[in-house]
């Protein structure tokens, strides 16, 4: 909706690689040029001067994601507001923060104060992650009522099936599973970061339910082998990271499977 609402032919929007591929592919469908500004060293931090430089009048969009998918990384508060210290005008701020709930740092920030500043800000959310709907396909925005009066006009009619709106009704009034499910990852984290520091193997600590790892050989063959254990990770030569693969945050029971198949194979 965002994309069809301010992306044409004529247009530009920059994106921070490794990114989530969906933003690129669906601007380019609109026929708009799309720029990658990719994210600075091991913490990955967005490159504020190299998006400064890369802004031109047709630039419309800038799609910031926060924690980051795949690499479980966030951005600070201070690069969110040095970020909007350079945007002009005509610059909407795409701020995807569908994993926020697993975010514990404390310079971590959501869209919402800056929205609430009256920033040209929309945020992107989803009832797919911690909320485990993924099936439904089902998530909302906000943003400041300019942004949502003016995408008003692009909505379908019919866009979500009864199942969906009662099942997301009943998802967020359910307190108690977020408070479980976030509890979980974050004590599972720090298990798996444990058993990959007795392993060696090289990963990134994460903000989300998932965690980024660089293999010792390719992705594509850490994936085979897995398989072979009944273990399931992904690849993400089509996200911007071609050498890691992403490898998501389970059950305790889960987990050990994965650190004995990660063992077998290493």
């Amino acid at each position: 909706l965002i994309i069809r609402g301010f992306l044409d032919e004529n247009s530009e929007c920059i994106y921070c690689s490794p990114y989530f591929n969906a933003y690129k592919d669906f601007s380019e469908v609109m026929g708009a040029k799309t720029i990658d500004i990719p994210l600075l060293g091991e913490n990955f931090d967005l490159d504020i001067p190299g998006i400064d430089a890369a802004i031109t009048e047709k630039t419309s969009v800038i799609f910031i994601t926060s924690p980051n998918n795949p690499t479980g990384s966030y951005i600070r508060k201070a690069q969110v507001d040095a970020l909007l210290d350079i945007l002009p005008d005509h610059v909407l701020l795409v701020f995807d923060e569908v994993y926020y709930q697993y975010a514990d740092a404390e310079d971590y920030v959501r869209a919402l104060p800056y929205v609430l500043e009256n920033k040209n800000v929309i945020a992107i959310n989803s009832l797919s992650k911690a909320y485990g709907l993924a099936g439904l396909r089902i998530g909302y925005s906000y943003s400041t009522p300019e942004v949502a009066n003016y995408l008003q006009k692009f909505r379908i009619p019919f866009m979500l099936n009864t199942l969906s709106m009662e099942a997301a009704i009943a998802g967020i009034q359910d307190d108690e599973f977020i408070e479980r499910t976030v509890d979980l990852i974050h004590k599972e984290k720090y298990y798996l970061y444990k058993e990959l520091d007795v392993l060696g193997t090289t990963y990134w600590k994460t903000q989300a339910n998932f965690i980024l790892m660089r293999p010792q050989m390719t992705p594509q063959e850490f994936e085979a082998k897995m398989i072979e254990e009944g273990i399931m990770v992904r690849p993400l030569v089509g996200f911007g990271a071609p050498d890691c693969v992403r490898v998501t945050i389970g059950t305790h029971e889960a987990n050990e499977a994965f650190i004995d198949a990660l063992k077998k194979i290493s």
